[in-house]
């Protein structure tokens, strides 16, 4: 989860600096996990930018273009101000009683997995 990193910041931030030099040039997405408060995402999308910004600084490469988004961990988080909204570029939604199935356009809860699978034929296995 990001209080993790946002508890451990030089963590966070090695973690950060791989990604980014990883990155180089090219274009970079990150998501930041498990966001209960839009406090977390700012403060950690606040990491990032001044990790790059010192990476740079120092000499290396670095991503022009980056999307930062989060997985939002609860529901009360769909009430965040729209200035979180806006701020975003990307948002995934956690529920642990959902699955993402990649031939579907919609989630499925647990109930109806079975069912889906089935439907999908052995060929499809």
């Amino acid at each position: 989860a990001v209080r993790v990193g946002l508890d451990k910041p030089m963590a966070m931030k090695m973690q950060l600096q791989s990604l980014l030099r990883g990155a180089g040039a090219r274009p970079l997405t990150v998501m930041f996990p498990f966001v209960a408060d839009e406090s977390e995402f700012y403060d950690t999308r606040d990491i990032l930018f001044d990790t790059r910004a010192k990476l740079r600084k120092l000499g290396y490469t670095m991503p022009e273009e980056m999307s930062v988004g989060a997985m939002l961990e609860t529901p009360s988080l769909a009430y965040a101000s729209d200035r979180f909204f806006a701020d975003v570029d990307f948002l995934s939604v956690f529920d642990p009683t959902m699955t993402e199935c990649d031939d579907s356009p919609y989630l499925l809860s647990d109930s109806n997995l079975d069912k889906y699978m089935n439907s999908l034929g052995q060929e499809n296995l």
